[in-house]
């Protein structure tokens, strides 16, 4: 938590010591996560705020979405495999 407040304070980065206390027991002790999500989250909102944990959430439910995206191009990717597979022979008819 002083780790923190201090590389806030450093950076002149205005945030909230009750905000600070919950984002150091949240995520302690990966001081290294802690200090990117106020970098990211400050560049966006100018301070730290309680906002932050809505933050962090639509993060991770970004990142759920990239990988059901990723799933379902896996999935089709035989498909699509098959059909460029077949192309060649409708090609020489």
């Amino acid at each position: 938590y002083k780790k923190l407040c201090f590389i806030l304070k450093k950076e002149n980065i205005q945030f909230n010591d009750e905000t600070v206390k919950r984002i150091a027991m949240t995520y302690y002790p990966d001081i290294r996560h802690m200090i990117k999500l106020c970098q990211q989250y400050s560049s966006m909102y100018g301070m730290i705020s309680d906002d932050i944990f809505r933050f962090k959430q639509i993060e991770e439910e970004l990142a759920e979405l990239r990988q059901e995206q990723l799933k379902l191009q896996r999935s089709l990717y035989p498909a699509v495999a098959l059909a460029h597979a077949e192309l060649p022979s409708q090609r020489a008819a």
